[in-house]
């Protein structure tokens, strides 16, 4: 899933160069265009693909190792292992929307969706990669000193959990290498399942059960080291606390304000004492 806006035609057309037909994955590209621009963009992003680019239509099926775009003016929604494009309202001013394609994609695919954010004014995408980061997808943002404008990768970074901050190029090259991982779980799960049939027929008592709860046991340590690690990147991103000078600087104020709103009806000047006035 890749999304951009203002500034993104150059990181997008490096990242579409570099997937070539050894992407076995479908990618789908939705830019913020005028409702009436002349649909050219297939051609101009097909010259620099290697893999087929398309603009997307409804019922379309989706086929791994395509590009498909997002048509001028209206929404691009992944449906399971098919397109529709629609005309609905505008979310965020935006017709496409980065956040309705990418919400769509996560809510079917899941931990399959790889979110990229690239260049763009506004906020639109934040909401689809915090999407994507909640089913268990992968998050990137273009660096946002790349970025020509970084207010949307700046958002998502405050709004979202983002896995990686790269350049378009490391984006690139990073691509390949995720979805090569997707494919070892995907056949680490069919091995899985053909294990569990032989453990079932396996003289061994309670062999399938002891199996399990190995598994389980460091499945749970895999989880609970992904959490601190996220943990940890949170506080990372909290911004430092106030020094003991700012405290004390910030006290007159308070009092002062205190004293403003504590006064009777009518009175001009403050009570000699705080506490003798509230008795």
């Amino acid at each position: 899933m890749l999304g951009g806006s203002a500034g993104s035609y150059p990181a997008l057309r490096t990242i579409i160069s570099s997937l070539d037909e050894n992407f076995h994955a479908a990618v789908f590209v939705v830019l913020h265009t005028h409702p009436r621009a002349n649909p050219g963009l297939d051609r101009s992003l097909g010259s620099a693909a290697v893999l087929p680019t398309t603009y997307a239509a409804d019922g379309m099926p989706i086929q791994p190792g395509n590009i498909y775009l997002a048509p001028p003016d209206r929404h691009l929604i992944l449906a399971r292992d098919h397109i529709h494009v629609t005309r609905s309202p505008k979310e965020g001013l935006h017709r496409p929307s980065i956040n309705v394609t990418f919400r769509s994609a996560a809510q079917r695919y899941g931990r399959r969706v790889i979110g990229v954010l690239l260049s763009g004014m506004l906020d639109d995408g934040a909401s689809g990669m915090w999407e994507i980061a909640k089913y268990g997808g992968v998050t990137i943002v273009q660096s946002t000193a790349e970025a020509q404008f970084d207010s949307m990768p700046l958002s998502a970074l405050k709004d979202a959990p983002i896995n990686y901050e790269l350049p378009a190029a490391e984006i690139a090259s990073l691509l390949p290498h995720i979805v090569g991982d997707c494919e070892t779980s995907s056949v680490i799960s069919a091995s899985m399942i053909r294990i569990m049939g032989s453990l079932a027929a396996s003289p061994v008592p309670n062999a399938a059960d002891l199996y399990m709860s190995t598994l389980t046991a460091r499945c749970n340590f895999v989880a609970v080291s992904d959490i601190l690690f996220r943990f940890r990147r949170f506080l990372m991103r909290l911004p430092p606390p106030r020094s003991a000078n700012c405290t004390k600087q910030l006290l007159p104020l308070k009092k002062a304000r205190t004293w403003r709103t504590m006064l009777p009806p009518g009175s001009k000047t403050a009570p000699a004492c705080g506490r003798k006035w509230l008795n």
